[in-house]
């Protein structure tokens, strides 16, 4: 008989933590899908942020989402689009991704993908520049090459500056370790 308490006993806790997962779920869809969900989920959704701060990026990191949905629109196949996404991953390792300060990070992801969409201009550039296209054709991709170009140097550029400038704060308002970083990458 105590077994049979046990066993129902058991039963209500599952049929409990399914009833919370589905609250959860329901919770969770409504702030995914709504622009506008309720007052109640609003609150849930800002204490979860409060109590996971780093879990804006599953949903609100705009630079992955904007390197994803370029990758998307690429038409190379999916060992490129993975390579692609692998190679900008170590890219942003070799910049000191995981060590920079908050700004550095920004701009990291900046030049990354900035580094990504120069590389696609530069793959269908080189596609039309066959001599079988028109002038007005190439003058476009020569435009948006020369654009993503400049966008690129200005990333990087930005980057080494602002490299540059905190390698010049004195120390005592560094976070620990960030200053031989910083003398690292300058």
């Amino acid at each position: 008989m105590a077994k049979r308490n046990n066993v129902v006993v058991l039963g209500k806790k599952k049929d409990d933590q399914q009833a919370a997962f589905l609250e959860l779920a329901e919770r969770y869809a409504e702030a995914m899908c709504k622009d506008n969900p309720s007052e109640e989920t609003k609150e849930w959704f800002q204490r979860e942020l409060g109590s996971h701060p780093e879990e804006w990026r599953k949903h609100g990191d705009l630079m992955k989402d904007a390197l994803d949905h370029a990758l998307e629109k690429f038409w190379l196949g999916y060992a490129t689009k993975e390579s692609v996404k692998h190679g900008s991953e170590l890219l942003k390792a070799e910049l000191g991704f995981d060590e920079a300060s908050p700004i550095e990070k920004l701009l990291i992801e900046q030049a990354v993908l900035c580094h990504v969409r120069l590389g696609m201009v530069e793959h269908v550039y080189s596609r039309h520049f066959n001599g079988n296209n028109r002038l007005d054709v190439l003058a476009h991709w020569e435009m948006r090459l020369t654009l993503c170009q400049r966008r690129y140097m200005k990333a990087i550029t930005t980057l080494q500056k602002v490299r540059v400038m905190m390698a010049r704060v004195p120390n005592s308002i560094q976070r620990p370790g960030q200053a031989q970083a910083l003398a690292k990458r300058a």
